[in-house]
């Protein structure tokens, strides 16, 4: 028994010693597997730190080259104008005269945490004078370059011209009177045309705008405005001399600019045209009859210069009006004739299309469609319920869709039978706020129509009663404090008090019996098969207002 527990004690003992070995041996593995997830763990910490410098040095490299880029343009941009002063200045160029008028310019941008930094300095290196200028936080850019013109033309102006009577005393050959004053502006409008033309690249610009009087005949240009101020201020006007003597005027400062620095000139090449009538309308200012004869003469003139212009030349003539509203009556001038060419545009697009339509009468069915969409609306805005009231809206908005698709446009006059039901049956179920979008949209087409009305001339009773008309139904969808109500009275009121005391009570006489608006709906309205209304069936139960802004429509072009 003693040799049994001793054998005993001693496998015990050399199970336990067993199991201590297991024991330390898995510590061991455990041990070496943790030290190898930690050197696995501090080798991709290395790598991720290698990448995110790796990463910063290239980004760095991408900096400085940027940097080296930037300097290299401005460089180029400084060396470019270095080389304009001395072109300007050089004896190499003895055989062309230094004018006044020459200008050095540069446009330099930076990017900043406010956004870009536009930067314009301005030099007349023969007269010695420079001016900087810089944008101011969110102007945008043709708001920036606006304001430097102006700013040239306005505080700067006199400075520059008391330098170059200095220049001429000195024996430099310089233009005399309005003419100066008017290649002036022509410069100003030059340098403008560079400002807006500003791109993000490269950073820093030069540009040099320049007056070789080996071009131009400042004497002949000074004669031909002599002569447009005689003929306006004198007692009989001959429209045909003036246009002669304006033309003349223009040409002979444009079409010299026009065929020696054509690279330098915008693509609205008659600049001449700005600084000469904006002069004439200043020196007639309090003369009411010379002033209707200008204005009449100016549109002339205007029309056949915009009926020659490019998109782009249209684009760019109408920024340059914006350096002429501190001239009134110019102004206003230069605003009518735009409106008058975009009701043009769109009095032209209706006849084209009603061409279109009765061509392919029969064909297109989406007319039909809006009618029929129309009625079925119709019917449900009759019930209470607020489901159908809304199914009617959207019934309402489809046919709108579709005739907008159908028009090409959102603005012919053929979507007011499809807009005027949405917007009266959302102001008779009180919904205000959605009616008043297409209110705006019925008075957007409406204005259109009054405005070519207004353009033919004669019309100031139709016009009147058309526009009362308007404002009487926005009294009532929207009431009398709406914004777009007022401004509506005061176009009424504006047309009303033209009218002679007899026109008068015939627009107040017709206006309780008749509904302009639903009139101009009917007459613009598109004809399809369903209702028979094609001819002139439709427009036998209408008023006058509503025939003459049609027959306004359809003058041949």
């Amino acid at each position: 028994r003693m040799q049994a527990r001793r054998k005993k004690k001693i496998e015990d003992n050399a199970d336990s010693a067993s199991t201590k070995k297991q024991k330390f041996a898995f510590q061991d593995v455990s041990d070496e597997s943790q030290d190898a997830s930690e050197e696995s763990k501090e080798i991709a910490a290395y790598r991720r730190l290698e990448e995110e410098r790796q990463r910063e040095r290239e980004r760095e490299r991408e900096r400085e080259e940027a940097r080296e880029l930037r300097e290299k343009e401005r460089d180029e941009a400084r060396q470019k104008l270095q080389q304009v002063k001395e072109d300007i200045e050089s004896s190499r160029h003895v055989s062309v005269p230094k004018f006044p008028l020459d200008i050095a310019g540069t446009i330099i941008s930076e990017s900043t945490e406010e956004g870009t930094c536009l930067r314009a300095t301005i030099e007349f290196p023969t007269i010695d004078k420079t001016f900087s200028f810089a944008k101011e936080g969110e102007e945008e850019v043709l708001d920036f370059a606006v304001r430097v013109i102006s700013e040239l033309r306005n505080s700067r102006w006199p400075s520059i011209k008391e330098s170059i009577c200095q220049v001429s005393d000195g024996g430099q050959q310089v233009p005399a009177g309005a003419s100066l004053d008017i290649m002036f502006v022509v410069q100003c409008l030059r340098t403008f045309h560079k400002i807006l033309s500003w791109h993000p690249s490269p950073a820093e610009s030069a540009f040099a705008l320049r007056f070789n009087p080996a071009w131009i005949d400042p004497s002949l240009l000074e004669q031909s405005f002599q002569n447009c101020s005689s003929i306006v201020a004198s007692v009989e006007k001959s429209k045909n001399s003036f246009l002669q003597a304006s033309l003349e005027a223009m040409l002979s400062l444009d079409s010299d600019l026009e065929s020696a620095i054509a690279e330098d000139l915008p693509a609205f090449k008659r600049l001449a045209f700005f600084p000469l009538f904006d002069f004439l309308f200043l020196s007639v200012d309090q003369n009411r009859e010379a002033t209707v004869f200008l204005k009449a003469r100016t549109k002339d003139i205007l029309r056949t210069i915009l009926g020659l212009e490019s998109d782009v030349g249209f684009s760019e003539y109408q920024s340059m009006t914006r350096l002429f509203e501190q001239n009134r009556v110019f102004y206003q001038v230069l605003q009518a004739v735009e409106k008058e060419i975009e009701l043009e545009a769109k009095r032209k697009k209706f006849s084209n299309l009603k061409k279109l339509a009765s061509k392919s009468a029969g064909i297109s069915p989406i007319p039909e469609k809006s009618w029929a969409l129309r009625n079925v609306a119709g019917t449900l805005a009759l019930k209470s319920s607020r489901g159908q009231v809304l199914q009617a809206k959207a019934m309402y908005e489809e046919s709108v869709r579709l005739k907008e698709d159908y028009f090409a446009s959102d603005s012919h006059p053929g979507l007011l039978e499809d807009l005027l039901p949405l917007a009266r049956m959302l102001s008779s179920r009180n919904l205000v706020s959605e009616s008043v979008v297409h209110w705006e949209k019925v008075c957007e087409i409406v204005g259109d129509i009054v405005d070519i009305m207004d353009c033919e001339g004669s019309y100031d009773e139709f016009c009147s009663e058309i526009t009362m008309s308007v404002t009487m139904a926005l009294r009532e969808a929207l009431g009398p404090s709406n914004d777009l109500t007022l401004r509506w009275k005061n176009r009424g009121m504006s047309y009303f008090d033209l009218l002679s005391e007899k026109q008068q009570e015939a627009v107040l006489e017709r206006l309780p019996q008749e509904d302009v608006i639903q009139e101009l709906a009917s007459v613009f309205s598109c004809d399809i098969e369903s209702r028979q209304n094609t001819g002139g069936e439709k427009t036998t139960q209408v008023g006058t207002a509503a025939l003459k802004a049609l027959e306004c429509y359809e003058i041949p072009m």
